[in-house]
């Protein structure tokens, strides 16, 4: 929980995970919010009957809350498409009642579908879009998020991760994907709050530069060197993650985002 008597306040779910803890440090830096958070590692669990305390007094709910992770997607897929669908219903369900605007967070696997986890995201956007839920909700997809800005934040089981804790595989598939700096995504998603009564549900704002790069010039660009490693043809068919991603940002570009990192792909 992050406060100062500012005049927006913002609540965050999911705020103990890497979007969510870099989410309310960038809003409350650089805007004039109060930022509030739930988490299961908080102890607020969003698949039990326990509503959102005062959820009446928030001017936008941003909902990061899910399970994450495509492979690990792959060994519980049941326990992904259920528990990301119920917990986001029950926060619909809440800004519904009040009728506060609420942003949910989707995500480019959707574009090529190859896991629970891009099924249980693409459920979720129908959801968001169909009656009565479509009034007041937002959806947004980050693009192959990186970098961090607190220490020791990230994912240690992405790319990013691995290489923060030098624990690169010696075998890396070489897929193209649209990596987004999370300042940027963060600078995204506070614009979107500001704007949330604007748009329809079924315009779904992509976070991301339409620049994508292979994982290898990414590495590269980090200034990992990749000479031991080998790059994997990532269109085998055994390769469960998507292959290519490209965001389309013009939505993001007309509300007038202003990316930081877009021509750099190391910190």
């Amino acid at each position: 929980m992050i406060t100062g008597n500012k005049h927006w306040r913002v609540l965050v779910t999911g705020g103990e995970g890497y979007i969510g803890q870099h989410l309310q440090k960038y809003i409350f830096d650089t805007h004039d919010m109060d930022v509030y958070s739930v988490d299961a590692k908080s102890g607020f669990d969003l698949l039990g009957d326990r509503s959102i305390g005062h959820i009446e007094t928030y001017d936008c709910v941003v909902h990061l809350a899910c399970l994450t992770g495509v492979r690990a997607s792959n060994k519980i897929p049941h326990r992904y498409v259920e528990d990301n669908i119920k917990m986001t219903m029950s926060v619909l369900n809440q800004c519904k009642e009040y009728d506060i605007p609420c942003l949910v967070a989707s995500s480019s696997s959707v574009k090529q579908m190859k896991s629970p986890y891009a099924y249980s995201k693409y459920a979720i956007e129908q959801i968001c879009t169909s009656y009565p839920y479509a009034y007041n909700t937002r959806i947004f997809r980050p693009f192959t998020v990186y970098g961090h800005t607190i220490a020791d934040c990230y994912r240690a089981n992405m790319l990013y991760g691995m290489i923060q804790n030098d624990r690169i595989p010696s075998e890396i598939y070489n897929a193209t994907r649209d990596f987004t700096h999370i300042e940027d995504i963060c600078s995204a998603i506070t614009l979107l709050i500001r704007n949330a009564r604007k748009g329809r549900a079924q315009d779904v704002y992509e976070i991301g530069y339409c620049n994508p790069i292979t994982t290898e010039a990414f590495m590269s660009g980090l200034g990992v060197h990749t000479d031991n490693i080998t790059f994997l043809d990532p269109s085998d068919e055994t390769y469960l993650e998507s292959t290519f991603t490209c965001a389309s940002p013009h939505r993001l570009y007309e509300l007038g985002w202003k990316p930081k990192h877009i021509n750099r792909t190391y910190e």
